[in-house]
């Protein structure tokens, strides 16, 4: 019985899990939800970029302005 019970429970486990997707489905001619997802996901897209953008850009500006001091104490020294 214990048995039966808990893989009952188990399969409304599973069967609500998938209820939960985030995934959005579009069926094939359903264009207004294709353009819909399409620009979400580009929003998303550009969102990532921008900010692996600005770290790149501060890594480089963080590292321009080592190599600027190493250069003015170099040349101050002569």
């Amino acid at each position: 019985m214990k048995k039966i019970i808990t893989i009952i429970i188990m399969s409304n486990i599973v069967s609500f899990t998938s209820l939960l997707a985030d995934d959005k489905k579009c069926k094939t001619f359903d264009v207004g939800c294709k353009v819909g997802k399409f620009v979400s996901d580009t929003k998303e897209f550009q969102k990532k970029g921008l900010k692996e953008s600005k770290d790149q850009l501060k890594d480089a500006a963080d590292k321009a302005l080592e190599v600027n001091e190493k250069m003015k104490k170099k040349y101050k020294k002569k």
